[in-house]
């Protein structure tokens, strides 16, 4: 069985500690909302403010997006009243744009999958997908790497196990996980680590949030960026493996999964076209097709519409068979 556990932040401050040559952080544990974040903000530290609904985000009706949005103006006020602060204004993506593009490696590999929460029990599932994890308890990475010391494959990319549950950043990139990842990455900001990756016989480009890593025990590199850096490593932890992606790429995730779930067992539903979806009944026997298609479909000698959905009364064993 196959699991999938995803984060994904879309509209929040994230903040970062202070030095000891200004106002810390940690002198005033107290402090919440914008008074804690002018006392990080003077501690000249790296945050990231994103903003919320699109079209303050994205500058709906702005002459100039890039200078007269509300987005672009607060940005000149942050940086001109903390000029030692490095601010990061990401874009927003929409949460279900966000989620699809999470998703559609797992749906394109064939896999079933549930969305979890980090107090479940994962011991009865072989495989654990983790993207973009940005934010990660200790907690929570201490119980994936007892996951997998005890036999389970975990899988998780590159923006993963950051940040601490109150926004600071951990001391190396990856954290209390970079023990699962073989790699710890430094200072990532403004840096490509490549824009190209081989592996398997096949070349992806469609990269996103690359990071440069340094290989810090006995993890093996499947595959390197065109610069020559790690990019794919696999790393055997007890009786189980993590395999990490140090950056984000929807081919290279399917690839991966399609690779993993190979080695793993896992069953793999393949889908005969495209925005099809088939699914097994959870609680007898039969069989869900999805179609997410423009057009009808015939499919095991069923016709279903667009949009629409049918239920077949054989398993999905016999009708692959």
């Amino acid at each position: 069985m196959f699991k999938v556990y995803q984060f994904i932040s879309v509209c929040s401050v994230i903040f970062a500690s202070g030095c000891t040559t200004k106002p810390s952080e940690s002198q005033h544990p107290q402090l919440t909302n914008f008074t804690r974040f002018d006392v990080v903000a003077q501690n000249g530290k790296g945050l990231t403010v994103a903003f919320f609904g699109a079209s303050l985000t994205w500058g709906a009706n702005a002459t100039d997006h890039a200078r007269t949005s509300y987005r672009a103006l607060v940005a000149q006020k942050l940086k001109a009243k903390y000029p030692e602060a490095h601010f990061t204004f990401p874009k927003a993506m929409p949460y279900l744009d966000a989620l699809i593009r999470m998703y559609l490696p797992i749906w394109r590999s064939g896999l079933g999958v549930d969305v979890i929460d980090p107090a479940d029990d994962l011991s009865d599932y072989k495989l654990i997908f983790l993207p973009y994890h940005h934010i990660c308890t200790e907690a929570f990475a201490e119980k994936l790497k007892n996951y997998v010391s005890e036999g389970g494959t975990l899988v998780i990319t590159s923006k993963t196990c950051h940040k601490d549950d109150s926004g600071k950043y951990y001391g190396h990139l990856y954290g209390p996980l970079k023990e699962l990842t073989g790699a710890v990455a430094r200072d990532t900001f403004n840096q490509t680590a490549g824009t190209e990756i081989q592996w398997k016989g096949q070349t992806f480009t469609d990269l996103r949030d690359t990071e440069h890593v340094e290989l810090t025990g006995e993890g093996t590199v499947l595959a390197t960026f065109d610069t020559g850096t790690p990019a794919l490593i696999e790393k055997q932890h007890g009786k189980g493996r993590c395999f990490f992606a140090a950056c984000v790429s929807e081919s290279l995730n399917t690839a991966l999964l399609q690779h993993v779930a190979e080695i793993t067992g896992q069953t793999v539903v393949k889908t005969p076209m495209e925005q099809v979806g088939i699914l097994p009944h959870l609680t007898r026997e039969g069989t869900w097709i999805f179609n997410h298609r423009d057009e009808e479909i015939n499919l095991f000698g069923s016709t279903i519409a667009s949009g629409d959905y049918a239920l077949l009364d054989q398993s999905l064993k016999s009708l692959q068979a």
